[in-house]
């Protein structure tokens, strides 16, 4: 069992390229730990899903360490810049491939937290069906109006505001 989990991690780090990691304890417990909580059965797939998952985490052999995102190649003839970098002269002009995804990001949250607030108007309850039925008409028709008027990209905070407004107005009615 043992010579079949060192040929598996090792055709996991062969595709690992230049990267290697560290021989370490902390290491196999955080892999162990990575597959256990994704409930993945041990294999060379799943062992390399393992790595990539954690390469933050590991301990990685000095200057072995995969490289990041927004690294640039170091060469002495190279006139690349890392356009995410601050010390870049047009960091924070103009569109950045950053700030798009951490605008999307924000927005996906977005649209979850105005999904949670939709489903408590649909499901909000009153003491008789008459006054639940005109009680959820309130609360959608302010949904609605709160959401026509917001942006065409709503923001995670944007979207909290919205909640916030719906849960009042929802805490209002008389029980």
């Amino acid at each position: 069992m043992q010579n079949q989990i060192e040929k598996m991690y090792a055709a996991a780090c062969r595709r690992l390229g230049h990267a290697e990691l560290s021989d370490t304890e902390s290491n196999g417990l955080h892999l162990g730990a990575y597959l256990k909580e994704n409930n993945l059965p041990m294999n060379e797939e799943n062992l390399y899903r393992a790595i990539v998952g954690c390469k933050d985490i590991l301990k990685w052999k000095p200057g072995k360490a995969p490289k990041k995102r927004g690294d640039v190649q170091e060469s002495k003839n190279s006139t690349r810049k890392n356009h995410a970098s601050k010390d870049d002269a047009t960091w924070g002009q103009g569109e950045s491939i950053v700030r798009d995804a951490a605008t999307k990001a924000d927005h996906d949250k977005a649209k979850i937290v105005l999904r949670e607030v939709l489903s408590k108007v649909q499901s909000h309850c009153g003491r008789t069906h008459a006054i639940t039925y005109r009680q959820r008409d309130q609360l959608q028709q302010r949904y609605d109006l709160l959401v026509a008027n917001s942006p065409s990209t709503i923001t995670l905070k944007q979207a909290e505001a919205i909640g916030v407004e719906i849960r009042n107005l929802q805490n209002s009615f008389p029980d």
